[in-house]
């Protein structure tokens, strides 16, 4: 994993796939996520694209959205990169789309999977809950999370999966869930763009879990009404976690997507 250096913080990074590429895929990881959590697309997308994978800028200040959006650009500016297709779940997708909302002469593509534009009440308890619960007990955190992440089905199936995966979390350091609690912060304090969207106006694949919990079905509606160049796709018995319950699914929509607006 390369880096630059972005104000007083490395900006890690992975430049994978088909180098000799002239599309760029962007990937924008979620909270509690790291650029493994593309390990299923990345198999299927690698053969066609040049693949963009970095870690946020999670330092002690306060980063908001247009910060991370910043970050992005200054990577892009260094690896010399002027046109990217931006994929992102959850707290990617709103990177993504406040990237796209200061630079869009950069985004040929947006794809949103399982994003919000804006808070509600109950979303906003629940993330400042998730926050209280890494400062106080990060090692249950993954166990106390899952109804919130997946779809009954999946639980109910993949119980080996879903043990293994604690398993995981009891064997990272306690930096990471300190850096999770900075973008946490982010996404209570400084998640605002619903007013924002009509002015996106590159293709856009919005995708939903038909069962996230998380961030339900409303606000993925929202998204599609205001961005109006859209194509919104609602996947059946899925939950929050898409990129793991569905990746055949999220793979087909993602290659025929960016193919097309290539």
């Amino acid at each position: 994993m390369a880096s630059i250096k972005v104000g007083d913080v490395n900006l890690y990074y992975e430049l994978r796939g088909n180098i000799e590429s002239n599309e760029t895929l962007v990937f924008l990881n979620g909270i509690m996520s790291s650029v493994s959590s593309w390990n299923n697309q990345y198999p299927v997308l690698k053969k066609h694209f040049k693949i963009l994978l970095y870690n946020y800028n999670t330092s002690s200040e306060i980063h908001t959205y247009k910060d991370h959006a910043h970050d992005l650009k200054a990577l892009l500016e260094h690896l010399e990169i002027n046109k990217v297709h931006l994929i992102g779940a959850s707290f990617g997708g709103v990177v993504g789309m406040q990237f796209t909302l200061l630079y869009p002469d950069y985004v040929k593509s947006l794809s949103l999977i399982d994003t919000i534009s804006e808070l509600d009440e109950l979303l906003k308890a629940t993330v400042t809950n998730w926050k209280t619960l890494l400062i106080n007990e990060p090692y249950d955190f993954y166990h106390k999370i899952i109804p919130s992440f997946y779809s009954n089905d999946f639980i109910e199936n993949n119980q080996l999966f879903l043990d293994n995966s604690a398993k995981s979390y009891a064997k990272i350091p306690e930096e990471f869930f300190v850096e999770q609690i900075h973008l946490l912060d982010t996404f209570i304090e400084n998640t605002n763009l619903t007013e924002a969207l009509p002015n996106i106006l590159c293709p856009t694949l919005i995708i939903c879990g038909e069962e996230d919990v998380l961030t339900p079905r409303k606000f993925s509606d929202r998204i599609a009404e205001l961005i109006k160049n859209n194509e919104y796709v609602i996947i059946p018995k899925c939950g929050h976690v898409s990129l793991i319950e569905k990746p055949s699914v999220i793979n087909s929509l993602l290659l025929g997507f960016i193919s097309k607006n290539n």
